[in-house]
């Protein structure tokens, strides 16, 4: 797995990136403390998936988010954003074994697989006395069917083709549940000086995984992961109009070039955060010309 994960780093950092397509790129696809330079695009089974991973454009440091998509025995596809602390020792090691521990998990009967590995790395970085931490976003997809996990504010959307956004997780934050209980709205959340404060990360004793309920996505839906780099930069209709009725590599590029703009605002503007930036955007294969263009309300 490990020698697997190395050649895809090999591949994207320019070694054999000429030589791989999109439409034969292998998996597991795993990335942790390395930039890309524009996003990348594949297919996986079933649906097709763009990516993007890059440390901050203006501050001097690693990147510290991790980002994998996975093949859980030709069962379940497995796309996760990891976003170590960066005020925390090793915040990047913390996001790697995040997303490395769900590269290949210990699936039992009646153990969910995503909890399991979440449990085990928090308990690893609880009793390894590091001080480390990480947030995360997991989605599982099995034939059409999602369900997101997630810890912290790494967040996750589901957005039908015309723009409606059809689900959102709920930020792990004060800030973030002050909003969805209506006592902030989304620009006084953006500008909120204490919107870097979370409340619930992967390396503390009485950490809890926020689980959904399984979702059926439709035909040209996407659902979008992304670390805290983008969600403090763009606002969440922003990001569903950018995803809209396009190819899924435009979309990845313009949230890629508008994030990027806004992060280098200035610090005391409505955006003006610079921080990592890391996202996956997947989308479902068709399943029939008729279905793609049959009026579903989103």
């Amino acid at each position: 797995m490990l020698e697997n994960c190395a050649s895809t780093w090999r591949a994207w950092s320019g070694e054999r990136r000429n030589s791989l397509s999109s439409s034969n790129y292998p998996l597991p696809v795993l990335f942790a403390g390395r930039d890309l330079d524009e996003p990348i695009n594949f297919s996986i089974r079933d649906g097709e998936v763009a990516l993007f991973t890059h440390a901050s454009p203006t501050l001097s440091h690693d990147n510290e988010d991790a980002v994998g998509v996975f093949d859980w025995k030709g069962e379940t596809v497995v796309l996760v954003v990891a976003d170590g602390l960066g005020g925390l020792p090793r915040g990047g090691d913390a996001s790697h074994q995040m997303v490395q521990s769900l590269s290949q998990p210990k699936i039992k009967e009646s153990v969910d697989p995503v909890v399991a590995c979440l449990d085990s790395v928090n308990k690893s970085l609880v009793s390894g006395n590091s001080g480390s931490g990480t947030t995360v976003s997991v989605v599982t997809i099995e034939r059409r069917v999602i369900r997101s996990y997630h810890v912290g504010d790494s967040a996750t959307m589901v957005i039908g083709r015309r723009g409606r956004i059809k689900f959102q997780t709920t930020p792990h934050s004060p800030v973030g549940i002050a909003e969805v209980n209506r006592e902030l709205d989304e620009k006084a959340a953006m500008i909120h000086p204490n919107r870097h404060v979370i409340n619930n990360i992967v390396g503390m004793p009485d950490m809890w995984i926020d689980i959904a309920r399984p979702i059926q996505v439709a035909d040209l839906d996407t659902v979008i992961l992304a670390s805290d780099g983008l969600w403090d930069n763009l606002y969440r209709d922003e990001v569903a109009g950018l995803v809209g009725n396009r190819s899924l590599m435009e979309c990845a590029n313009r949230i890629f070039r508008m994030t990027t703009e806004r992060m280098k605002r200035e610090p005391n503007s409505e955006f003006g955060k610079p921080d990592d930036l890391s996202f996956i955007l997947y989308r479902p294969r068709r399943q029939s010309t008729y279905a793609s263009i049959k009026p579903d309300g989103n």
